[in-house]
């Protein structure tokens, strides 16, 4: 299908979608398989950054979008050694990465920050996990995703995402950075992404722990009870604090808090939160208390506009490094060891 026959398509009708929805924080999503140019193109990533030097300051460039119209939108002054990756740098850097799947296909792109920094996700099936086929049938999809920036505010970042079908939880790996890699924008960086770490293959030996983990956490019977004193263990509850033999304000606050959380956990347990049965095709196991406890961080842990939820489903460390905490304490819990796991 050329860009022009899918412009001119309002629905895919195979499926009965359109072929582009707004897919809030994850930017624009496809609902059938398009080509690099074309998901550029209908995601409105297909502009070019340039640059000019600056008017006052020797050494210095200014940065800017040309659009179709001609007009320069400028957003930008830093100096020459900056180098600019172009959105279509980011997507062929991700369609290397995948070119031995014939069955990866694009899911998103997006930017924010007035377009300055975008994101893109491309799904890969054959590499997704999947937990008792015949039975719970649980499916966490892979994706390749990058994100860069175009005035300095985030660095080339690529790596693998793995997010839970029912839930749209996202996995941990086993080592918090093991599933990202990120390059400064310098002049090196296309030379030092290809010949550092080969990011895909990371991301495949990372996704083989992952799966080997995951199916002893899904063998290893559990109650709510082990969710319980996960959450108890790497949560405990707040200590009170006291001015002249009265409880504080922030004290209560805190204690509060933790009481409303940990009430939460034993709904996400149960399904019974405004996401739905999220784990109601799972039987009570260990994999059931890691999709509990991290479904909590994920949906439950915080507030934020459209920016800061794709900023913390996608990229924020810290978000991670919670993912991992998580994982640590479940292994933990159920007397496992993530040394058993890691690929060397």
């Amino acid at each position: 299908m050329t860009l022009e026959n899918i412009q001119a398509v309002d629905q895919n009708e195979n499926i009965g979608l359109p072929i582009t929805e707004n897919g809030g924080y994850l930017g624009t999503t496809f609902n059938e398989k398009v080509s690099t140019q074309q998901a550029l193109k209908l995601s409105g990533l297909d502009y070019t950054v340039k640059s000019e030097p600056h008017s006052t300051i020797k050494g210095y460039e200014d940065f800017y979008f040309e659009r179709e119209n001609g007009r320069k939108d400028f957003f930008h002054s830093t100096s020459k050694s900056y180098k600019v990756i172009q959105n279509s740098d980011v997507a062929n850097f991700i369609d290397d990465m995948t070119s031995e799947f014939p069955s990866s296909e694009w899911y998103s792109m997006g930017s924010v920050h007035n377009d300055t920094t975008v994101f893109m996700q491309k799904r890969v099936q054959e590499l997704d996990l999947i937990l008792d086929p015949n039975g719970a049938n649980d499916v966490t999809e892979f994706y390749i995703m990058g994100r860069s920036s175009h005035n300095g505010r985030y660095s080339l970042l690529l790596g693998m995402l793995l997010n839970r079908l029912f839930c749209s939880n996202q996995i941990p790996s086993l080592s918090s950075n093991d599933n990202l890699v990120a390059k400064k924008h310098t002049d090196r960086v296309f030379t030092s992404v290809d010949t550092s770490i080969n990011v895909f293959k990371m991301a495949q030996s990372n996704l083989k722990a992952i799966s080997d983990v995951a199916n002893k956490l899904y063998s290893t019977k559990a109650t709510y009870q082990d969710t319980l004193k996960i959450f108890d263990t790497m949560n405990p509850l707040p200590e009170l604090k006291y001015d002249k033999g009265i409880e504080t304000p922030r004290s209560k606050g805190s204690i509060t808090q933790w009481e409303h959380k940990r009430d939460l956990l034993h709904d996400v347990w149960q399904g019974k939160t405004n996401r739905g049965k999220t784990m109601d095709n799972l039987e009570n196991n260990g994999w059931k208390v890691l999709q509990t406890l991290v479904e909590l961080g994920d949906k439950f842990g915080g507030k934020g506009d459209t920016k800061a939820k794709m900023t913390s489903e996608l990229f924020n460390h810290d978000r991670q490094q919670k993912r991992n905490d998580w994982l640590t304490g479940t292994l933990n819990h159920f007397e496992l060891s993530k040394k058993d796991y890691i690929i060397t």
